[in-house]
């Protein structure tokens, strides 16, 4: 319920709003359609001077009435009305601007804040400020003892429409939704002819397709009647098609021989490798179209590579310089362990 507090000078008949010191005029207070309120209206006894209208001659009055109307026509029903039996008034001290004042005050709630009369006075107007109201006490014989009438209220009316908005699709796609189309991938179908019928288009290609479409991949829509674009499918494309060339020959099987040979001119030939011994220190490989039962040394000729040395009195140092006397592996070894003896001699010594 929204609360709306506002000031009167109850002096006479018609009260008039002024702000919290009863210094100047103010507006009436805005109600909003539909939205149920409570009046919060403190009323001054005079205009001369902030003081409260005495509480205890509006707490004497029993009943209380108050209605809200646009016209003085007493054949027209009400705009508002108030909950009457809910209506009170109290003495309320309140601290403003670092001043205390002490209000006489009315609690007014009105809970049917969209009735047909307020609709139709507001029709499609943003507002209206000439709604009026009116409080008026009764004593226990029904008397009318007080009244109160105060000009200028302003209702604002709801915005309203025949539904929900109209989404104006984008006409880009986002990063997102350009990745997601991309991973979804295409579907195609094929076709003999460029047919309009979707009759004549299958998924799996055949030799005679010569033309094919393309959608989405993952597009549900069924192309059963009319246009192919109605189910996501692109225009016809043709396929490239070449001239028919000439077979291509068959190929042959070829077998890699790898033999052993005791010397370089292919002495101790074998091709099984179970038969090898340590002087089987000569390799060869060959690449044939024929079985290797019809090899024998002569077709390994040139292809025999050392692929064990006998010693290391073969292994040459290519440039002994002045470290070795020797020029050969072995005799170098015997020289450095000889270096190494007298150094340990050495630092025994020291």
């Amino acid at each position: 319920m929204q609360t709306l507090t506002f000031y009167v000078n109850a002096e006479s008949t018609l009260g008039a709003v002024r702000d919290y010191a009863n210094a100047q005029n103010a507006a009436a207070p805005t109600l909003t359609r539909g939205v149920s309120a409570c009046l919060k209206m403190r009323v001054f006894a005079n205009a001369d001077n902030a003081d409260p209208y005495p509480l205890a001659e509006l707490s004497s009055i029993p009943t209380w009435q108050f209605v809200m109307d646009d016209d003085f026509d007493s054949t027209s029903k009400y705009v508002l009305v108030a909950e009457h039996s809910e209506i009170s008034v109290q003495s309320i001290t309140e601290t403003i601007n670092e001043v205390e004042f002490t209000f006489s005050e009315f609690s007014i709630p009105i809970r049917s804040m969209n009735t047909e009369e307020l609709n139709t006075l507001l029709g499609t107007q943003e507002s209206v400020a000439t709604l009026n109201g009116e409080l008026v006490g009764f004593d226990e014989a029904g008397n009318e003892v007080f009244v109160l009438q105060i000009k200028g209220f302003t209702v604002r009316n709801r915005i309203s429409s025949t539904g929900n908005p109209t989404e104006i699709q984008s006409e880009y796609l986002n990063e997102a939704q350009v990745r997601a189309l991309c991973s979804a991938g295409l579907e195609l179908i094929f076709s003999e002819t460029q047919s309009e019928l979707s009759q004549d288009w299958h998924e799996v290609q055949t030799p005679q397709d010569r033309f094919f479409r393309m959608r989405l991949n993952g597009d549900a829509r069924i192309w059963s009647s009319g246009s192919a674009a109605s189910a996501g499918w692109s225009d016809c494309y043709g396929m490239l098609t070449g001239a028919k060339g000439d077979p291509g020959q068959d190929a042959e099987t070829w077998f890699t021989h790898v033999v052993f040979a005791t010397a370089a001119d292919g002495t101790g030939f074998i091709q099984d490798v179970t038969e090898w011994t340590n002087n089987h220190k000569y390799l060869a490989v060959l690449t044939t179209t024929k079985p290797a039962e019809s090899l024998v040394a002569g077709d390994f000729a040139g292809l025999w590579i050392k692929f064990i040395i006998d010693s290391a009195d073969n292994i040459k140092i290519a440039d002994k310089g002045s470290y070795f006397a020797s020029d050969n592996v072995e005799a170098a070894l015997q020289e450095l362990g000889n270096i190494l003896f007298g150094l340990e001699e050495f630092l025994k010594e020291v």
